[in-house]
Parts: C-alpha cells; sequence; structure tokens
C-alpha cells in the first residue's frame, strides 16, 4: 500500500513506509508546523485509486495465529507432562515443609537480596527509559534532516525564502554540521538545546 500525508486535504507527502509516514507527521505536529486536527494520514492500494484500512496490528495479528497454531498442536503434550509438573511441586513443598526455620543472619541475608534485586530492577527499567528517550530523539532528528533539506533546497533558488522563525536555531546549527561534514544524531544532539516556543506556522504548507 502507498500512504499519503494530507494536510487540509492537500497532499504534502507519498510514502511506501507507514511508519515513516507517521513519523513525519508526529514531527511536524511536534515542531508546531501544523495543527493536528488538519493533518491525516490516507493509505490506497497500489496502483489504483481505491482507499484502504492500513492496520498497523496485521502483524502482531499474524504472530498471534502462529502461536494459537503452535499452542493447539502441542496441547496433547502440554497435558501429559501437567501431572509430572504437579507430583514435582508436591514434593518440593513437603521438602520445604520440613526444612529448619532461617534464623536472624539467614533473613537478613535473604532481605539484603530482595533489596538487590528490586534495585537490579529499577536499574534496568532507568536504561529502558532511556533507550526510548534516545529512539524517540533519533525519530525527531531524522524528520527536522528531512525538513532542513528540504528548506536548503528552497533557499538555492529562492533568495527571499525564509526560514520558520522556530526552525532557524535547528536550520543553522545543521548548515554548520554539514559544511564540515559533521553532520548526524549524535553531534546534533550533543550541541543542540530546545528553545520553548509557542509560535504556530499553521500556513506553512498552505
Amino acid at each position: 500500500m502507498l500512504h499519503s500525508l494530507l494536510y487540509k486535504n492537500k497532499l504534502i507527502g507519498l510514502f511506501s513506509d507507514y511508519q515513516k509516514c507517521k513519523v513525519m507527521l508526529e514531527g511536524l505536529v511536534s515542531n508546531n508546523f501544523v495543527d493536528r486536527k488538519l493533518i491525516e494520514i490516507k493509505s490506497y492500494y497500489e496502483n489504483t485509486i481505491t482507499e484502504g484500512e492500513y492496520n498497523e496490528d496485521s502483524d502482531n495479528e499474524l504472530t498471534h495465529n502462529v502461536l494459537e497454531e503452535f499452542t493447539d498442536n502441542n496441547t496433547t503434550d502440554t497435558e501429559k507432562n501437567t501431572k509430572s509438573v504437579k507430583s514435582s511441586k508436591s514434593k518440593q513443598t513437603e521438602e520445604q515443609s520440613k526444612e529448619e526455620p532461617l534464623n536472624e543472619e539467614q533473613i537478613q541475608k535473604k532481605i539484603e537480596a530482595e533489596k538487590k534485586k528490586v534495585e537490579l530492577q529499577n536499574t534496568l527499567n532507568e536504561l529502558k527509559k532511556k533507550k526510548e528517550k534516545i529512539e524517540e530523539s533519533k525519530r525527531v532528528y531524522q524528520v527536522d534532516l528531512d525538513l532542513y533539506k528540504k528548506f536548503k533546497k528552497i533557499k538555492e533558488t529562492n533568495t527571499k525564502f525564509e526560514i520558520p522563525e522556530m526552525f532557524i536555531d535547528k536550520y543553522e546549527l545543521m548548515d554548520g554540521l554539514d559544511k564540515e561534514n559533521k553532520l548526524c544524531w549524535d553531534n546534533f544532539h550533543d550541541l543542540y538545546t530546545p528553545k520553548q516556543v509557542s509560535t504556530n506556522y499553521d500556513r506553512l504548507f498552505n
């Protein structure tokens, strides 16, 4: 399928990859270039004028069906092992009930082990959040990079064209890095400091 990006019912982009189309939409909205209510994605079957509905969960549904089929095929084996598992758990419970009560030192060690387990989980959660933040930053950078290239190309043919005010800092930084052949996410991320700007450039794509 092909995915069109429409602003005020006007085509401003065409993508063969739905996720890239969605990232571009989010980038335009997050930079306040467009009003979220006026921009949308419409999908069409390739080489037709027939509009279709893209299902983001199709891959998840396929995975679910495969897992379901696998489960059905292995139900018999699972039932055969159920009694064995229950028997093993029963013996384990009996053995635990026969164990002597923990002394104070053992209890303290167990508490310390649980604390370390919780601390490790917290650390893993923080790392996961940082990873997600970096991935989001890279997606936004890619959108900004596309806008930079677009504006740069316009300026080459139209000297009177003015970069949108809220994109000036990004444009100048990218342009400087580009001239030094150092334009990449790492360098941009290290040098760019976001500014809070409330201006809305709703008319950018009019």
